[in-house]
């Protein structure tokens, strides 16, 4: 409804729910309508028409979503985190946002990269989660930025945890702390 990677965020939230191919996505996104609700092209919300709630919600919808294209585009390469040489995990570790950061090397720097969009992305989130509208579009607008914040949240989460999973013998690789080097297996 904001922006042009509002169709893109559709089509990856049509994409993971459904799994379907990519040909039929497309097609689906090109119909008049998506789970009810017109395309954008066709809504064209004046925020000054709006009811006094719904016009502040408008605009937080409006600053939220530019905050979560912000941090979507800081690039992060799941490839460079580091996992400490002593960290347990048994079979009841359930990876989240809080519990993956255990895992990783603190002062390393795609940790802190990691934490600050996820911290951004949770942030996001809860400031979604509170704001009050009764235009239907601005609800399925909050719903479905809520949907791909969170969505993007646990595949950053997931995407941790399977390099965590593929590092296979952790004691054979190379740990960075800070701007030391230590060889786990010395």
């Amino acid at each position: 409804m904001f922006s042009p990677t509002t169709q893109s965020a559709r089509q990856n939230i049509l994409k993971s729910v459904l799994e379907l191919p990519e040909e039929l996505v497309s097609d689906a996104l090109s119909n008049e309508s998506f789970a009810g609700v017109e395309r954008d092209e066709n809504i064209a919300l004046d925020p000054e028409l709006l009811a006094g709630a719904d016009c502040a919600a408008f605009y937080d919808l409006e600053e939220l979503e530019e905050s979560y294209q912000s941090y979507m585009s800081k690039e992060l390469d799941i490839s460079t985190l580091s996992f400490l040489a002593d960290a347990v995990v048994d079979a009841s570790f359930v990876p989240d946002s809080v519990s993956i950061m255990t895992l990783l090397v603190p002062a390393h720097h795609a940790t802190q990269k990691l934490a600050h969009k996820l911290r951004g992305l949770n942030s996001i989130s809860l400031q979604l989660n509170g704001i009050e509208c009764g235009h239907p579009s601005l609800v399925a607008q909050r719903d479905l930025l809520i949907y791909a914040v969170n969505l993007d949240a646990q595949s950053l989460v997931r995407g941790a945890w399977d390099r965590y999973l593929s590092k296979g013998d952790l004691h054979s690789s190379v740990i960075e702390c800070g701007l030391r080097i230590v060889d786990a297996g010395v």
